[in-house]
């Protein structure tokens, strides 16, 4: 006598991996993409034409604050992502710079200033940064190309 069921055969177990990779692939491209388009919107927050300058060198810094003196005279402060403070006049930029250095001293000061401002405006700012007290003030020029 056979007690087994004949109809009962084994079947085998297989694991289709076609979606997991598909899944990866997307994955991948999306943080690609994130992550190029958050470099791109972190640089070109206030438009301004930066001079350019073949001697300048890369400075890091942990905990940085940028300046954008724009073309028109006015000026704009950015502290982070997604702080940005437009359109201010010199008198606003210093009371807040007198604010962030009360509050953080060792803060790095980045000066983005349009191509087409004076001179004379790029050092009114770097005399008010050092009255002020800061010491990390550094001037963002654009590499040639």
């Amino acid at each position: 006598m056979n007690f087994r069921d004949t109809r009962r055969r084994r079947q085998e177990v297989s694991l289709d991996l076609t979606p997991l990779i598909d899944c990866v692939f997307l994955l991948l491209i999306f943080f690609l993409v994130t992550a190029t388009f958050a470099q791109q919107q972190q640089q070109s927050v206030v438009p301004v034409e930066l001079p350019v300058g073949s001697t300048g060198e890369s400075a890091t810094a942990t905990e940085q604050v940028t300046i954008f003196l724009e073309a028109d005279g006015t000026y704009s402060l950015r502290r982070g992502e997604d702080d940005v403070q437009s359109g201010m006049q010199r008198g606003d930029l210093e009371a807040s710079l007198r604010a962030l250095y009360a509050s953080s001293p060792e803060t790095a000061l980045f000066l983005r200033g349009d191509r087409e401002v004076r001179y004379g405006e790029v050092m009114r700012l770097l005399d008010i940064a050092r009255e002020i007290g800061f010491r990390r003030v550094f001037n963002v020029i654009q590499a040639p190309e």
